[in-house]
């Protein structure tokens, strides 16, 4: 009777330590902000999908509510959702330079699915002139990991995935400059001309940039949008005390063309006062989807750390 009650009580504990290791990365049901959404969490760190917005739109610590995304109370203006916006492009590839498409990034979710620690969106697929487009969300080793994937369907056409995340107009940006031949100062400014994006390598001096060697500071000041294109390579950005790095993850396809000369991580810092705000973006190369299923893809990858503790550098890759 006693060695019983010890394998009893072995394999309650054993299921014990189960269903705590399944519920730290699942995802829960939820309204937020009246909406339906998912919440999951590391137990240090929590994010919250939106079913009406299809997409992430809450980050921050899992024992405050404090938002370190741009995330505006109410649907009214579709093209001010924020959160993590997850498009296709080249945007010069569109039928309208702007707004996005609304598939992407003004509608609600088509269908949600919970796959083990998996959230996956399949969003509304209403505009045969572009593919079928999924969104993923899930935690690994305490970072978020945010896919977008397409399928082609018989044509193997070949897309850019972009993924951005936005922040409120105090965010304050990390990047690191990487001078070269063909890009003297190691970064660029994207302006836009006629709905055209062009690539100033040498851009004039910036009162949002602030340079101590190689080492790039971006924050929004007064004045007109801007957006500079670096080196593929992570990004730091600090809002509300805490610290998010935010890293390129796995790609999935062919590269076949690198679009903005190759300069795929990008900042972004909007026009003031209209709408304050500070968007970190990665994007992929332009990728022709590979194997059976004719599905390409990119993911992101979130770190979100205390800002002080020290933090883990980054490397210029």
């Amino acid at each position: 009777m006693k060695f019983a009650g010890v394998i009893c009580f072995l394999v309650i504990g054993a299921f014990a330590m189960t269903t705590q290791a399944e519920s730290e990365y699942s995802w829960r049901r939820l309204p937020w902000n009246a909406e339906p959404a998912w919440e999951s969490s590391t137990g240090a760190w929590r994010a919250v999908v939106s079913e009406s917005r299809g997409r992430l739109i809450y980050l921050g610590r899992a024992s405050a509510d404090e938002n370190v995304l741009h995330a505006p109370p109410h649907l009214e203006n579709p093209q001010s959702w924020g959160g993590h916006r997850l498009w296709l492009g080249p945007q010069n590839t569109w039928k309208l330079f702007w707004p996005p498409p609304a598939d992407w990034e003004s509608s609600a979710a088509a269908k949600v699915e919970v796959d083990g620690d998996t959230l996956r969106l399949t969003m509304p697929h209403t505009d045969p002139d572009y593919p079928a487009f999924t969104r993923e969300y899930r935690w690994e080793k305490g970072r978020l990991i945010c896919d977008g994937s397409w399928v082609s369907g018989e044509s193997l056409a070949s897309y850019q995935i972009i993924h951005i995340l936005q922040l409120p107009g105090h965010a304050v940006v990390t990047a690191h400059a990487q001078p070269r031949e063909d890009l003297p100062s190691g970064f660029a400014v994207l302006s836009i001309v006629n709905d055209h994006q062009m690539v100033i390598r040498e851009p004039p001096e910036s009162p949002r940039i602030t340079r101590e060697e190689n080492r790039l500071t971006i924050r929004l000041v007064e004045g007109a949008e801007e957006k500079i294109g670096l080196p593929p390579q992570p990004l730091l950005a600090e809002v509300n005390g805490v610290r998010i790095r935010l890293l390129r993850g796995v790609t999935n396809g062919k590269a076949v063309a690198m679009p903005d000369d190759g300069l795929l991580t990008q900042v972004y810092t909007s026009e003031v006062p209209r709408a304050p705000l500070v968007e970190i973006e990665q994007l992929s190369p332009l990728l022709v989807p590979v194997g059976s299923e004719k599905r390409a893809g990119f993911a992101i990858e979130i770190e979100l750390s205390e800002v002080d503790l020290p933090a883990r550098p980054t490397p210029g890759k």
